[in-house]
């Protein structure tokens, strides 16, 4: 019952009056306002979605049909209940999140090349070290477990740094954003977690020729490299 000033485009203020206060405003917004103040201060904004209220116990199929009589006319309408809409809007970030798969993909592919790289450069000029390894008593097996490794914790260490930066960013992506587009923030732990793995894993793919390089090494020849 309070009066709150409202301040709308165009310089104008007016005294609206709260009827009601909610706390899920994923669906509505911060702010709900009755028609005829919408029409007065926002007459040209565009009109995206129409709520349609029935009281409880009405029928399911004959509710549907009684909204299809006005929109059939207009066939860039559609007509969606609760759920439906839910999983219209689940969709799209769907879609959103499918871009960002491909992308992730892609980086992990230029990921397993660079480990690639920097594991062969690093077997190569440690060509003496590992030929005193081997000629000390380490066997070819587990000179590729000591590359495979190395590729793994590298691996980790850039997942652990990437996952850390994503969430900063995100966090600081959702603050930037006005409340009323976002007003829940959800980290997916899990999908973070197997992001970890799947770096972890894809290190051990990256280790695969540089290992198997170090492992063919001939001992003479790598003790006597210069």
């Amino acid at each position: 019952g309070d009066p709150v000033p409202i301040d709308f485009p165009g310089g104008r203020t007016s005294e609206l009056t709260v009827a009601a206060i909610f706390e899920d405003s994923a669906l509505l917004g911060n702010w709900v306002v009755d028609v005829s103040v919408f029409d007065t201060y926002l007459p040209t904004a565009p009109v995206s979605w129409i709520s349609v209220l029935f009281p409880d116990g009405a029928d399911d199929i004959s509710s549907r049909a009684a909204v299809e009589v006005y929109t059939d006319s207009y066939p860039q309408v559609a007509v969606e209940d609760q759920s439906e809409f839910r999983k219209s809007q689940e969709d799209q970030l769907d879609q959103l999140l499918s871009i960002i798969q491909v992308f992730l993909g892609l980086s992990l592919l230029i990921a397993v090349l660079g480990i690639t790289n920097t594991l062969a450069l690093s077997v190569y000029e440690r060509t003496r070290e590992l030929g005193l390894l081997r000629a000390v008593g380490m066997t070819r097996r587990q000179l590729r477990r000591m590359v495979r490794w190395e590729a793994v914790i590298i691996a980790l260490f850039g997942g652990l740094l990437g996952v850390a930066m994503g969430v900063l960013f995100g966090l600081a992506a959702i603050a930037a954003i006005p409340q009323e587009f976002v007003d829940i923030v959800s980290i997916p732990y899990q999908s973070l977690l197997g992001y970890l793995v799947v770096s972890g894993i894809f290190g051990m793919v990256a280790a695969i020729l540089p290992a198997r390089r170090a492992a063919r090494l001939n001992v003479l020849d790598a003790i006597s490299h210069a």
